[in-house]
C-alpha cells in the first residue's frame, strides 16, 4: 500500500484528504507543522506528500525545497486556499491544487503520480 504524508494544519481539511486517500487505497499520515513533516520524513518512507501552503511554522514551498533536498524524486502536491500556485511549482512540486478542491480533481492527480511513477519503472527495466 502506498502510504501518503499529509501536511495540513487545520484538521477539518486533513481529515477530508485522508478519507479521500483511504478511498483511492492510499494510507496516510498527517501532521500540521513543517517541521513535524520534516521529523516524519526522517523516520518513514512516503510514496507521496500534499502540503499547505500556510502552515503555523513555514509555509508549504520551504517545506517542498526541503523535502527536495532529501528526496529529489518524491512526488509533492501543494494546496491552498491562498495563490501559492506560482511558489510552490517553482520550489518543485509537482502539481498544485486550489482549495476547495474536490475528490474527482484530487483522483486525477494522484492516477497521473501513479501512472508516471509506473511508465518510468518501466523505461528503466
Amino acid at each position: 500500500m502506498f502510504k501518503v504524508l499529509v501536511v495540513e494544519d487545520k484538521k477539518a481539511v486533513s481529515e477530508i484528504i485522508v478519507e479521500f486517500l483511504k478511498i483511492l487505497g492510499f494510507e496516510a499520515d498527517v501532521t500540521p507543522t513543517a517541521s513535524k513533516a520534516l521529523e516524519f520524513f526522517s523516520h518513514n518512507h512516503y510514496y507521496l506528500a500534499i502540503i499547505d501552503g500556510e502552515l503555523p511554522d513555514k509555509d508549504g514551498p520551504w517545506l517542498v525545497r526541503e523535502i527536495r533536498k532529501k528526496s529529489p524524486y518524491l512526488p509533492t502536491i501543494g494546496i491552498s486556499g491562498s495563490n501559492y500556485k506560482q511558489a510552490f511549482l517553482q520550489a518543485g512540486a509537482n502539481a498544485y491544487l486550489a482549495k476547495p478542491f474536490t475528490f474527482e480533481e484530487l483522483r486525477k492527480i494522484l492516477i497521473s503520480i501513479v501512472n508516471y511513477d509506473v511508465e518510468t519503472k518501466r523505461a528503466i527495466a
